[in-house]
């Protein structure tokens, strides 16, 4: 059991004891990085401070959690963190909060409501997770080509109203 403190970058810290802690990176997964995606200062720290409150919401400091290391990667482990109830590296998968790079990770089927990141963020979240968001643009109403109106679709009229009402039909009209 460790005690989780805070999250950094794509590092979760845990406090083993009073003297070491363990900085943990989530095995089989990857968090998003929307440095990628926009070069807006202010829209990456808005979506950086909406993406670790996202996380924060299952997973919180102060609480605890077991830490299966699976490789130290130097100067930090590569972890897999999970409490009594569920697996956070599949949890924030599941939630489309990390993009999977495992077989294991890649077979768990997400939530068919949006993430909250889908709907504040979507063309972020396009960019990030390489799914098309869902989000519906509204339609443009479709142009109306006036060249085309009456003048080509006159000889077709005039055929369909001289089936109907005879050959001497419109020839009054100067046709």
């Amino acid at each position: 059991m460790a005690l989780f403190t805070e999250k950094i970058e794509d590092t979760f810290i845990f406090r083993i004891n009073i003297l070491k802690t363990a900085p943990c990176k989530l095995y089989g997964i990857k968090l998003y990085d929307v440095q990628k995606c926009t070069k807006d200062k202010k829209l990456i720290e808005e979506f950086n401070n909406f993406y670790k409150d996202q996380i924060y919401k299952f997973i919180r400091p102060g609480q605890n959690f077991y830490i299966s290391s699976n490789k130290n990667l130097g100067d930090s482990w590569l972890c897999e963190v999970s409490n009594e109830s569920k697996i956070l590296n599949k949890t924030l998968v599941k939630h489309s909060l990390a993009i999977p790079k495992t077989k294991e990770y890649k077979k768990i089927k997400l939530n068919k409501k949006k993430s909250e990141i889908e709907k504040k963020f979507p063309q972020i979240f396009e960019c990030l997770s390489g799914k098309k968001s869902e989000t519906k643009e509204p339609e443009k109403p479709k142009e109306i080509n006036s060249t085309k109106t009456l003048e080509e679709e006159k000889p077709k009229i005039i055929i369909e109203f001289r089936k109907q009402f005879g050959e001497d039909f419109g020839r009054d009209f100067g046709e």
